[in-house]
């Protein structure tokens, strides 16, 4: 029993580890009651409180704000990757600029 429970908090933190990529935390800030369903990079635009992070995500491609909607809609990268007819490796590239920017305020 406490291997299947051990081999259970493992693979639950490992999919934990995962969903920090979309930088869900940023998008806490509004309260859940007055969430609306976002299906497209306008609408996820519209619901952005956080003056900064518009600021920063109106500035970036749209492909890269359609591969933050995908990820936050729960696609894997995988998916998003078959979708968008682009490598796995340019969508990781293109998060990792993103969280760049928004928190170190470098663009690569």
């Amino acid at each position: 029993m406490h291997q299947f429970d051990w081999e259970l908090f493992k693979a639950e933190r490992r999919i934990k580890r995962k969903q920090h990529v979309t930088l869900d935390s940023l998008f806490y800030s509004i309260p859940y009651y007055d969430k609306k369903e976002v299906l497209t990079t306008q609408d996820l635009l519209d619901e952005i409180e956080n003056e900064k992070l518009f600021h920063y995500l109106i500035q970036i491609d749209q492909l890269t704000l359609t591969i933050v909607l995908m990820k936050i809609l729960g696609y894997t990268t995988n998916e998003i990757s078959e979708k968008l007819n682009i490598s796995s490796s340019s969508i990781y590239h293109r998060i990792h600029r993103l969280k760049n920017i928004i928190f170190n305020g470098k663009n690569q």
